[in-house]
């Protein structure tokens, strides 16, 4: 890899860390006073409070991170020079085809792998993860797919998932659904 790519990887990776540690306050102390407790209570429980915005930019850089590396990995180059847009479009590609790879692994890591992209908000890699877990040939793709296509709204989508699940249901090579002594039976009739 190139020192430029590797030096420019670790500087924003720093700069992710800095920015995560320097967004997490410790929160703030008590005022030390007592707080009377009460067996009942006449109010309703205290509704949780909404996430406060650092957890919405960890996670914003947590992604960017993930989809920089994935980019890097990939082999891209001229990263710096790249509109936000055109590295997301690289990091896309550059999943797509790393799923892809994946549905001719025959690992459950690789499995689970493209089954935790069936939900991505990314269209192209929702779709690369349902053609490669219907490469991989796993029946144990089935409930996945088939809470993913419950989360869907487009049609097109759902037909994919659905198309994908009955070939996974389909009998591999080898495999029959006659029971022993069923085709003997059979052959002497």
């Amino acid at each position: 890899m190139r020192p430029k790519v590797v030096l420019t990887v670790l500087a924003l990776g720093l700069v992710v860390l800095v920015s995560v540690l320097l967004l997490r306050k410790p929160a703030p102390a008590s005022s030390g006073e007592p707080v009377a407790e009460t067996a009942v209570s006449d109010h309703p429980a205290p509704v949780a409070p909404a996430r406060p915005r650092h957890d919405k930019a960890a996670e914003t850089n947590a992604i960017l991170e993930k989809e920089m590396a994935t980019i890097v990995a990939a082999g891209v180059e001229n990263i710096d020079s790249m509109t936000p847009e055109e590295k997301h479009q690289a990091y896309v590609e550059a999943r797509v085809q790393e799923l892809l790879d994946l549905g001719m692994e025959e690992d459950n890591d690789s499995l689970n792998i493209i089954l935790s992209e069936l939900t991505s908000p990314d269209e192209d890699i929702r779709k690369a993860a349902v053609e490669a877990a219907t490469q991989f040939g796993s029946r144990d793709a089935i409930p996945a797919l088939t809470i993913a296509g419950q989360q869907l709204d487009d049609p097109e989508e759902k037909a994919a998932i659905k198309e994908a699940i009955e070939f996974l249901k389909l009998p591999k090579f080898g495999e029959t659904n006659a029971t022993p002594g069923t085709a003997r039976n059979e052959a002497g009739k």
